[in-house]
């Protein structure tokens, strides 16, 4: 399923002029299926776009065994495939209707920060760190 969602998703984007696709659906899964499904679709040779994904840091995550995760989704690193982001997610959706904002939204939604401002730092020194070990031992 995910391998034909890849290719639909690659032939309404070329059709539109877009060579790459960044972030495409890889936080909605929290395996190796996404990824492994579009190793399969670029060896197959049908694949002829950019697939850039993010790993997705929930608050409920511990973050050090999620950034280790996301610095071994690298070994699906390719040509085609680069999965070199992570996605903090701040207030605990994945749509804008409830998200942390200020002002709230006109309908009175908002969302409640999955973090302090002081943890955001935290986070980022480590994954910064993990990935510059990672490149340092020539894994790029």
């Amino acid at each position: 399923m995910a391998t034909a969602n890849l290719a639909d998703i690659e032939h309404h984007l070329l059709s539109e002029g877009y060579t790459m696709y960044l972030d495409g659906y890889s936080t909605y899964f929290f395996n190796d299926v996404y990824y492994r499904a579009a190793r399969q679709f670029e060896i197959s040779g049908d694949m002829n776009f950019v697939l850039g994904l993010a790993y997705e840091l929930e608050s409920w995550m511990d973050v050090d065994e999620a950034l280790a995760e996301a610095v071994d989704a690298k070994k699906f690193s390719s040509k085609r495939i680069k999965p070199n982001w992570i996605k903090l997610l701040m207030d605990g959706t994945v749509e804008s209707g409830t998200g942390f904002i200020d002002p709230l939204y006109r309908d009175g939604h908002q969302g409640i920060p999955n973090r302090t401002e002081e943890e955001l730092p935290d986070i980022t020194r480590k994954a910064n760190a993990k990935r510059r070990r990672r490149t340092s031992r020539g894994f790029a």
